[in-house]
């Protein structure tokens, strides 16, 4: 009897350390040849999205990319070649950071267990393009913007969006009308691709504005053209507080990876309740890799939390 209970004690003792040993970082992008090796299997590839325990140690290769949230939600870049223990590398992170950046990066963690499990093909992810749009057009507007229905307007920064092409032609133009809530015309511009950039309008204070007007048309098909979509100035008592983290998180986001830091913007945006923003980035992050299974997988997710799905 007395060895059976040693032997439960024993049991509940391995189980109980086993489960303490949780992971150290999530990986948010790796490119190029990057290896892992871990205590109880060899060196092998590593998956964006994927959790890095103790005790593993990684290999960063040539001209490669490694971008890590640790367990903080503190982030790291990798980019130098060579061997790395994860032990080090955590013992490094915590030295330092930021609090807005821990805040924010435990909201990202927190959605982060599920995503990139999910398969993803080109057509469901174009589906999902399009039934995330949920102010549509009417049947006498013919062309989809991609965004929320009353979109919130922080700042010309982070304010990307994009619209359904000419199904009619693929190498169609598209004329871009940028007016203020007065109808005065802000900005008109004819672009090549389907989407464009607020930030591109330089100098323009949107609590001046009071928000913005925007409708695109195709350049040869008078046919294809949008309804008019409104985004409101964010005019809310905390935009302050908001507009102060922002500008200290943005400080502490990777410094090269274009793709990673929108990847991390869309979350703050999000926690915030400013889902054109949210969306902006995730818009562009899939732009910037549209063959990312993990980062199409993390937008569906949003599109999900946010309620953006039609019905």
């Amino acid at each position: 009897m007395n060895k059976l209970i040693i032997k439960v004690v024993l049991l509940l003792l391995v189980s109980a350390v086993a489960f303490g040993q949780g992971f150290e970082f999530k990986v948010l992008a790796s490119r190029g040849d990057n290896k892992i090796k871990t205590s109880s299997a060899d060196w092998g590839p590593i998956k964006t999205g994927s959790a890095i325990m103790g005790g593993s140690q990684i290999e960063v290769g040539g001209s490669s990319y490694l971008g890590l949230m640790h367990k903080t939600g503190k982030t790291m870049e990798v980019k130098t070649p060579g061997t790395y223990s994860i032990d080090d590398l955590s013992k490094k992170v915590m030295t330092g950071g930021s609090s807005v950046a821990s805040k924010y990066g435990e909201y990202l963690l927190a959605h982060m267990s599920g995503g990139g499990d999910e398969d993803i093909n080109q057509e469901k992810l174009n589906n999902m393009n399009v039934t995330g749009a949920v102010s549509r057009a009417t049947d006498n507007e013919k062309l989809d913007i991609i965004i929320p229905d009353r979109s919130m307007l922080l700042s010309t920064s982070d304010a990307f969006f994009r619209w359904i092409p000419n199904p009619e032609n693929e190498k169609d133009s598209y004329v871009v009308t940028v007016n203020n809530l007065l109808e005065e015309n802000v900005t008109t511009q004819t672009v090549s691709e389907p989407y464009f950039d607020l930030e591109s309008l330089e100098g323009i204070s949107i609590e001046d504005q009071m928000g913005l007007i925007i409708n695109v048309k195709s350049k040869t098909d008078e046919g294809y053209f949008s309804a008019n979509y409104a985004l409101q100035a964010f005019m809310e008592p905390n935009k302050e507080t908001i507009m102060s983290e922002l500008n200290e998180y943005k400080t502490t986001l990777p410094s090269e990876e274009e793709a990673m830091k929108n990847f991390l913007l869309a979350m703050f945006y999000e926690q915030n309740g400013l889902n054109f923003h949210a969306l902006s980035c995730y818009t562009k992050l899939l732009v910037l890799e549209p063959e990312n299974e993990y980062y199409a997988a993390s937008y569906l997710d949003f599109v999900k939390r946010a309620g953006l799905e039609a019905e």
